[in-house]
């Protein structure tokens, strides 16, 4: 667990244990910032609330890019329902996504050279500034072999979820927000209720993202349900309809 606030980890530290006892996972180790190396890689990487307290959208880009070097396999960003927040979220899924299909050209130019891949029609579309770096990676990489893994400016990534394709968030159209619904325990330290609670609990919205470090490949993906329960009846109250709202592949 990485985080800059001395009481938000031991605050961590008190709920992962019964009483004085030792914490209940005895892996969990506490740090104050990232390591510095990037050989030690992480299977499952989270933030939790953290893109929104950072100031500036390049500072948030850069803790990004800086937690992806760092996965292994997937990379799990979670935030409130807020729509800045859900903004946030959504500006670093594009930049992961774009930048797994940003080609150093210097760097592809060699590795091709150095396999003997090189021909005039790929070095005709590496230099090509009419298409987008999206065409020219899918392009190029239909003419190497699969072993040849091409240098982009990241990993390449795919979303493993909620979305079921890696495109943009039609939601960001409309101004509106992809929120899941949550119910939690509520600890407050001065003892008060609030309004919304019920049996100890609150219910609110979250905005996540799952990513997963590797290549969308070719494949049936089922619509995923945004939004339902809406029936359509005829004059003798019969369902006629149900509709769905979803968001397609």
């Amino acid at each position: 667990m990485v985080d800059l606030s001395i009481a938000m980890t031991n605050f961590a530290i008190d709920i992962m244990r019964v009483g004085n006892s030792d914490l209940v996972h005895h892996n969990v180790h506490f740090r104050r910032h990232l390591t510095s190396s990037l050989q030690t890689k992480y299977d499952l990487v989270i933030a939790h609330r953290v893109l929104c307290e950072i100031g500036s959208k390049e500072s948030r880009l850069e803790l990004v890019a800086s937690l992806w070097r760092r996965t292994k396999r997937f990379l799990i960003l979670i935030d409130s329902g807020l729509y800045d927040a859900f903004e946030a979220l959504m500006d670093a899924r594009d930049f992961l996504l774009l930048s797994g299909t940003q080609l150093h050209l210097e760097d592809t130019i060699s590795l091709l050279e150095k396999h003997n891949l090189m021909t005039d029609e790929i070095w005709a579309i590496l230099h090509d500034k009419s298409i987008s770096d999206f065409e020219r990676y899918a392009i190029i990489s239909e003419q190497v072999p699969d072993e040849v893994t091409l240098p982009t400016a990241l990993p390449s990534a795919k979303i493993y979820a909620p979305c079921p394709h890696d495109l943009g968030c039609p939601k960001l159209t409309t101004n509106s927000q992809c929120v899941f619904p949550v119910r939690w325990r509520v600890i407050r330290a001065d003892g008060r209720r609030s309004t919304r609670e019920i049996s100890g609990t609150e219910t609110g919205n979250f905005t996540f993202v799952i990513l997963e470090k590797c290549l969308r490949r070719p494949e049936e993906t089922l619509a995923r349900i945004l939004r339902g329960g809406i029936g359509v009846v005829d004059e003798f109250a019969l369902l006629k309809a149900f509709n769905i709202f979803s968001c397609i592949p």
